[in-house]
């Protein structure tokens, strides 16, 4: 996703809130977990930002139980979390 796609993403899609879909509610009532080396706190609630180890942190929310994690980020963000060659 490009700086400017990712920048409307997070923009728009609070404003979906379709009551009778219900794709829109669970997506807005999901954590969030923002990957960041420079917010300190993320402006929707519930967010995460994590920062530093990234992909320790990752690891480690894929060690809790629950559900998957979907990833929507910049190209460069999804390369990190994956294992080396």
């Amino acid at each position: 996703m490009s700086p400017a796609s990712l920048d409307a993403f997070v923009r728009d899609w609070p404003q979906i809130t379709d009551p009778a879909d219900p794709f829109t509610a669970l997506m807005n009532s999901l954590p969030r977990y923002v990957a960041s080396q420079t917010l300190a706190e993320g402006t929707r609630h519930p967010t995460t930002v994590l920062s530093g180890d990234v992909a320790a942190q990752v690891a480690a929310l894929k060690r809790q139980p629950g559900r998957e994690l979907q990833i929507h980020g910049r190209a460069r963000l999804t390369p990190s979390l994956l294992p080396p060659d």
